[in-house]
């Protein structure tokens, strides 16, 4: 299950230790009545081993893509987990949905992941909560809320 792919080599910047170097494997290869082959002499990387992960098909911006499985809703927590927010949110925006809600205590916003997660006091009231904006549309496109994993 490794993802583990080898670099190629770095071209070296000394030339004085490349070439003697290079002389040093050309003796030992005399010594020893065999040449050694490496992988910068054909120009060419080692193959990839065999129990590698296949490669994953590329976006034209060189990203695999994004293809996550659907979230599993988790039992009653405290914190609700809200997905799909527009890219350029704000915490009032949020707040102006939840803060009117008994119990609320605080939203964290993660604006990288366009994901939000919203406290309150206990799990009842986020229950409460949960069932009063679950059709709650934001700027025209419906949320997604769950109840945050625990633990």
């Amino acid at each position: 299950e490794g993802t583990f792919v080898p670099r190629p080599l770095q071209p070296t910047r000394n030339k004085k230790k490349a070439k003697k170097r290079k002389a040093l494997e050309a003796k030992e290869r005399k010594a020893n009545g065999r040449k050694k082959k490496s992988a910068s002499a054909n120009g060419k990387a080692p193959p990839a081993p065999s129990n590698m992960a296949p490669k994953l098909p590329m976006e034209s911006g060189g990203a695999p893509p994004m293809s996550f499985p659907p979230r599993q809703a988790s039992g009653p927590n405290r914190i609700l987990f809200i997905e799909h927010l527009p890219s350029d949110i704000n915490h009032g925006e949020i707040d102006v949905i939840f803060n009117k809600l008994p119990g609320f205590k605080e939203t964290r916003l993660i604006t990288v992941r366009n994901v939000a997660f919203v406290e309150f006091e206990n799990d009842y009231l986020a229950g409460l909560a949960l069932a009063q904006v679950a059709e709650v549309t934001l700027r025209g496109d419906k949320l997604h809320i769950n109840y945050a994993k625990s633990g």
